[in-house]
């Protein structure tokens, strides 16, 4: 059987879908499956019934639409089952689900027309829209956690008769159970949770009974009949559509208690066309009911409650007023026509997804009252270029930014103290980060930028570890450089290949979760400056020992979690920082060259490197920059005078990371002291090699204003574009 590869398009939503997962080497697991990153990328097995290997955390996608496939059983190691997996797998008849999976993703067994039941696990936090849609066997189903159960979920599911629900769902879509027989059976008010799924009466005018707090999607749509509806003071939600197309209704009575009113949900309703533009009560803006392109939210108006705007795409700009305090989720949620809102002074909070998708939204400025930012709040935003954000930020959450494909550039102000999941993911533009305080930072905050591919072996912000060697793939042994002084969470997790990691004494903590699943790990050294290690940092790490000074914090985590160690490492540990190797290009208009130069990290993580003397001189000879090196005791340079050649030129006398140490280089610059600082590698016969940053150089030598060093700087890439001297 020929084996499937992701589609890229796919691959995409699944990565914007899930949790964040591992970074494994792809690997082979035996009986057809090849896993990556902890999903199934290949698989080359038979039909029938299929038994996943352990260490799958997600199935993928490739088996959607094997109508071969008859049974599936997942591992304990499963986490997710992603978008689509297996739908329309027509002949799928049973699958157990393990516990600890927690998210089932869209349609992700739709269509699967001879599944008969299933058993959702208590672990399962999230069942995503028509996970489970036109499975027409299937007669049973029980799920045994508060699960959040989306739209349409089970719809269309004709058979089922019997819901076993072991507690209320954290929330319910009103199209969960559309057109089953389980909910057709409930009576005229089919209730579950709280939530009003449907009204199955023909009566003109009702009373929803009290107690119910959602009135969910779709719960009244299409009742041409019905002509007035009165709400209990317990409803806070009117979910999208719920009155939709109620061609006769005039009177609704709306609770005190109203929130959030979703889209679309009184559209061909006389009602709402008798409200006006705005649908207030108090200081509340629940709906904008009118159809401007340019609107002006009244003074007054405190709160922009969630959906309100939300879908109405004419949109263009927003005037809003300066008593505005509070922007609910989903408030201009895909008003993709938006071009511009100024954000008033005194505005406190903004929800989850507020702008999700306002793709021509292109500037962004959060006043300094911004206390508070939801998740995704600015996801698929595809035209911000410029973002400047809250002085009262302490934290940026999980996809806030994602997919701001065209954003360059952000500055993180000094009071946030963590950077969520995904926050810049896929930000494509974004080259330049900076952090003025210290922020913990997600491993996969980052991904897919051209920052954080600027940051070759490890993604460092001012100190915090986020993610070793996320971008480039595996390494089997780790020194970190001296710059590093917290290892975050997740930081190593997955790195299967890694068996030796030497920390720095400048680390004072490492947290949680920071080396999970590093099956290989053998050798860790902890210096004493270690002082506080979170939960789970080594878990299933089944090969480690901790190398330790013996009394210090780490030798006492390790005894109280049962940690092999060795208290073999002194009270006061001096690791050699590194150097790292790197080949520059160089070019002038007579000669081309590549030489090998060594570089560190300054306090963003950025490579800069550093260059020999010598090997300067000799690329610059014959060029207006020329300068002669000569050693009598002190270090002599005559700028404008021609070099003579020692023999030692562009040799590359090491191979790999070095430690250095550094010094202050004192030169003699046509006959005037000047001091730079340098760094010194040894090679193992005791010669010393020093090595001077070329920025610091050229200032020294005083280079004429026509030469363009920065042509020549190695700043991010291993192997740069070629870059040309005057």
């Amino acid at each position: 059987m020929k084996k499937r590869r992701f589609a890229p398009v796919l691959a995409l939503i699944l990565a914007l879908s899930l949790p964040a997962l591992p970074a494994l080497a792809a690997e082979e697991a035996g009986d057809g499956f090849s896993v990556d990153k902890g999903i199934v990328t290949y698989y080359d097995g038979p039909g029938g019934d299929i038994t996943f290997p352990e260490g799958v955390r997600d199935p993928g996608i490739l088996f959607f639409g094997r109508t071969d496939i008859t049974g599936i059983t997942f591992p304990s190691t499963l986490q997710s089952i992603s978008d689509f997996s297996f739908q329309d797998c027509t002949g799928l008849t049973h699958v157990t689900i393990p516990e600890g999976v927690t998210y089932i993703g869209r349609k992700a067994f739709s269509g699967c027309t001879s599944l008969t039941s299933v058993t959702l696990p208590a672990s399962l936090t999230q069942l995503g829209e028509e996970a489970f849609a036109g499975c027409t066997a299937l007669t049973e189903v029980t799920l045994l956690g508060q699960t959040s159960i989306g739209s349409g979920a089970f719809a269309g599911c004709t058979a089922l008769e019997k819901v076993t629900l072991a507690a209320d769902p954290s929330s319910i879509s009103g199209t969960a159970f559309r057109d089953t027989p389980w909910q057709a059976g409930l009576g005229e008010f089919a209730v579950v949770g709280g939530t009003l799924l449907r009204y199955q009466g023909d009566a003109e005018q009702v009373t929803v009974p009290d107690g119910i707090t959602t009135v969910g999607e779709e719960a009244f749509s299409g009742l041409t009949g019905l002509t007035s509806v009165t709400l209990p003071e317990s409803v806070t939600r009117i979910g999208s559509g719920a009155f939709a197309g109620c061609t006769a209704l005039s009177r609704i009575d709306l609770p005190q208690a109203l929130a959030e009113i979703g889209p679309s949900a009184f559209d061909q309703t006389p009602w709402k066309s008798a409200q006006g533009d705005f649908l207030l009560q108090g200081g509340r803006l629940l709906a904008y009911l009118g159809q401007e392109q340019e609107v002006a939210v009244p003074e007054g108006v405190s709160a922009i409650g969630p959906y309100a705007f939300s879908h109405f795409s004419p949109i263009t700009a927003v005037s809003l007023p300066e008593t505005l305090r509070e922007i609910g989720p989903h408030a201009f949620d895909s008003c993709g026509f938006l071009t511009e809102i100024d954000l008033p002074d005194g505005l406190t909070s903004i929800g989850a997804q507020a702008f999700f998708g306002c793709s021509s939204l292109t500037s962004v400025t959060l006043p300094d009252s911004v206390t508070e930012l939801g998740a995704g709040a600015f996801l698929s935003c595809l035209g911000l270029t410029q973002v400047t954000l809250s002085q009262g930020l302490t934290e940026i959450p999980e996809q806030a930014f994602t997919s701001a494909y065209s954003l360059t550039e952000v500055t993180i102000p000094e009071g946030v103290s963590s950077i969520g999941r995904m926050a810049f993911f896929n930000c494509s533009a974004l080259a330049d980060v900076t952090a003025l305080g210290t922020p913990e930072v997600a491993a996969d905050a980052f991904m897919l930028t051209p920052w954080a591919g600027n940051l070759y072996d490890y993604g460092l912000l001012n100190g915090y570890l986020y993610s070793y060697q996320l971008l480039h793939g595996g390494g089997t042994e780790a020194v970190l450089p001296h710059l590093v002084t917290t290892i975050g969470t997740g930081a190593f997790n997955y790195c299967t290949n890694l068996t030796r990691v030497s920390v720095p004494d400048s680390v004072t903590a490492i947290r949680s979760n920071a080396f999970v699943d590093c099956y290989a790990l053998t050798d860790v050294y902890l210096p004493a400056s270690v002082a506080d290690i979170g939960p789970d940092a080594f878990l299933r790490c089944p090969e480690v020992t901790l190398h330790v000074a013996p009394g210090s914090a780490a030798e006492a985590y390790a005894r109280e979690n049962s940690i092999p160690y060795l208290a073999d490492q002194p009270q006061s540990t001096v690791y050699d920082p590194v150097a790292y190797p790197m080949e520059q290009r160089f070019s002038t208009k007579t000669r081309y060259e590549t030489l090998q130069v060594y570089a560190l990290r300054d306090q963003n993580g950025d490579l800069i490197p550093y260059f020999r003397l010598r090997d300067v001189a000799s690329l610059l000879n014959g060029t207006t920059a020329q300068f002669e090196v000569e050693f009598d005791g002190s270090i002599r340079l005559t700028t404008g005078a021609p070099y003579t050649p020692g023999g030692s030129e562009l040799a590359a006398p090491f191979d790999g990371e070095m430690p250095y140490r550094t010094r202050s280089a004192p030169l003699l610059v046509n006959g005037e002291a000047v001091e730079l600082d340098a760094i010194v590698l040894t090679d193992q016969n005791g010669g010393d090699y020093t090595y001077y940053p070329i920025l610091d150089l050229a200032q020294a030598l005083g280079f004429p204003a026509g030469l363009s060093l920065d042509e020549v700087i190695l700043t991010t890439q291993l192997l740069p574009d070629t870059g040309t001297l005057s």
